[in-house]
């Protein structure tokens, strides 16, 4: 891989890291503020994260194909926020947001495929 195609590579990703960055660490942020949170942050976890864990990657693959690592470096963007917002106990997320973040990557290919086929 050379310096242009990992540079190229890097600005496909940089939109859906900065919409992962902003629902992993910008969401919870206001929990630390409020005593009641639990609820607030348990729906961000059962219900915000993994929705849109999907949604990207299936939007991802669909535009540029399946690439393996994604949904891996996307679990390794929450593994801090285990320590800042959550506990110990929210390490689980983190492979259900992988095995998810895999889910919409293969349907996002599935369909970048027959588009690909498609288009011939």
């Amino acid at each position: 891989m050379n310096a242009a195609h990992t540079k190229s590579e890097f600005k496909k990703l940089l939109p859906y890291f900065v919409i992962l960055c902003i629902i992993f660490y910008a969401l919870p942020f206001p929990s630390l503020f409020y005593a009641e949170n639990a609820s607030y942050l348990i729906t961000t976890l059962l219900i915000i994260n993994p929705a849109i864990c999907f949604v990207l990657h299936v939007v991802y693959a669909l535009y540029h194909g399946f690439k393996w690592y994604i949904p891996l470096l996307s679990g390794a963007l929450f593994v801090p926020t285990i320590f800042i917002f959550y506990n110990e106990t929210a390490t689980l997320y983190t492979f259900s947001y992988i095995v998810l973040s895999f889910i919409g990557a293969a349907v996002g290919y599935s369909f970048y495929k027959n588009r690909k086929k498609n288009s011939r």
